[in-house]
């Protein structure tokens, strides 16, 4: 407790009154900064005396390349009562490289007057989802190897761009709606897929069982089928050159030419028959 003010087990900061010029405290070593950087700061504070002047300020001293200092305020407060909570962001100047977190009571007061702070924060600006997704639509990351090789990563409102020698995804991975030029798959498991359309230039296919096929226009140069049962095939062109039926019934055939070389025929009934020419 201090002059009746409750600090809830918090360290609390004194700053003493000046007669002239400006009480200011500096917190912690320097960190470096770029221009344009935004940061959020937080206190709690409040005056001895309600009739003080001046005004609390928070925020980071920086200095540039020189030792040259300049002083950004995130939080300006005039003569609190009572003890309550302020908020601020401030963005770091051109040509700042290093900063630290700076305190200041501003402007002459009275002898023997205070400020009291608390709870003191300090941090980058980036609070919020917003504040994350639109800093993440603008990300561009550079890695230079010591080969001298360049690899880079960007993510934008377009999509994202990873521009490496090798990938590698591990765990589940989801392509929703994919696009891939050339892709080689070694030893890959494909258990449902559909295909719109393929072009296939080579293709091995072993022990394959395809059960239900449709082919508009096939060209096939050497085809063996072994113990296979055609039960229902239309063949506009045949030409057969030897072929061997052993047991075989045919009970509907219209045969436009046949020239048969020798024939045995054996218990064969043929109740319709038209001989142009016959040479025994």
């Amino acid at each position: 407790m201090i002059n009746g003010l409750v600090t809830l087990g918090r360290s609390v900061l004194q700053i003493n009154s000046r007669t002239s010029g400006n009480s200011d405290i500096y917190y912690g070593d320097w960190f470096d900064v770029q221009p344009g950087d935004q940061f959020y700061a937080e206190l709690k504070a409040r005056w001895s005396s309600v009739s003080q002047k001046g005004q609390i300020v928070l925020g980071i001293v920086t200095k540039d390349i020189t030792g040259n200092w300049a002083w950004t305020g995130a939080v300006n407060i005039s003569s609190p009562s009572t003890w309550k909570k302020y908020t601020g962001v401030l963005t770091i100047p051109a040509g700042a490289i290093q900063g630290r977190v700076w305190v200041s009571w501003q402007y002459p007061a009275t002898a023997n007057e205070a400020v009291f702070v608390t709870d003191l924060v300090v941090r980058p600006a980036y609070s919020t989802q917003s504040d994350i997704t639109q800093t993440i639509n603008n990300i561009h990351l550079g890695f230079k190897n010591p080969d001298g090789s360049n690899f880079q990563m960007n993510l934008s409102a377009d999509g994202v761009l990873l521009d490496f020698s090798k990938i590698i995804l591990n765990g589940t991975t989801n392509i929703s709606n994919g696009t891939i030029g050339t892709a080689q798959i070694a030893e890959a498991a494909i258990t449902n897929a559909k295909i719109a359309k393929l072009a296939v230039g080579t293709a091995q296919i072993a022990n394959g069982a395809i059960t239900n096929a449709q082919i508009g226009n096939e060209a096939v140069g050497t085809a063996q089928i072994k113990d296979e049962a055609v039960n229902s095939s239309k063949i506009a062109k045949l030409a057969v050159g030897t072929a061997q039926i052993g047991d075989g019934a045919i009970t509907n055939a219209k045969i436009g030419h046949l020239a048969v070389g020798t024939a045995q025929i054996a218990n064969a009934a043929i109740t319709d028959a038209q001989i142009g020419n016959v040479s025994q």
